[in-house]
């Protein structure tokens, strides 16, 4: 069988202990009823700062998980549990920023990570899920900022942070001028 992928909007959404099998790349066309288009993958996050642990992905088309680089925001977000209470939550990431994916297990999909979409930042991102592959396909525009925002890609003392680039447009652009601050970054 072949299912539409999942869309997660919700700030609040745990994805966890589950099995995603066989999944058709989805979001390929149709107005949804006049809401914005889902991006192709298994999972598709638009805005919102889900947990997703302990999942099985096996046999499907598109990325596992893609997601909107704003979604990745610098707040700490931990695994609260079931819906229940801290049954089950993982509390080895405690000190998680931005969306937690971890503990997932990818075998035979299209990419076996997570894709970033490219956008131009509207706030301060960090990508620190080192146990998943990031893939940008497009372009990540950091504008100058003042005083909040930027992005962070962080790896822990014992795993590497890793990034994928792929396309002519894909990478990172620093925009703005030094200003004062000569090695501003």
């Amino acid at each position: 069988a072949s299912f539409n992928p999942l869309e997660i909007r919700q700030a609040h959404v745990r994805v966890a202990n589950s099995r995603f099998e066989n999944n058709a790349i989805g979001g390929l066309g149709g107005n949804r009823n006049g809401r914005a288009q889902i991006a192709p993958g298994t999972i598709s996050v638009r805005g919102a700062q889900p947990v997703i642990v302990n999942n099985d992905f096996i046999n499907n088309d598109g990325p596992v998980i893609t997601i909107d680089v704003n979604a990745m925001k610098s707040f700490v977000v931990t695994d609260w549990g079931r819906s229940t209470g801290a049954v089950s939550a993982f509390d080895a990431y405690s000190n998680n920023v931005g969306p937690l994916v971890r503990e997932n297990r990818m075998t035979n999909n299209q990419i076996n990570g997570m894709e970033v979409r490219g956008a131009t930042l509207t706030t301060e991102v960090v990508w620190d899920d080192t146990d998943i592959v990031h893939v940008l396909r497009g372009e990540i525009i950091v504008p100058n900022y003042h005083h909040y925002g930027g992005i962070r890609l962080q790896s822990s003392d014992t795993q590497s942070l890793v990034v994928k680039l792929q396309g002519d447009d894909a990478g990172f652009s620093a925009m703005g001028r030094p200003m004062e601050v000569d090695d501003r970054i």
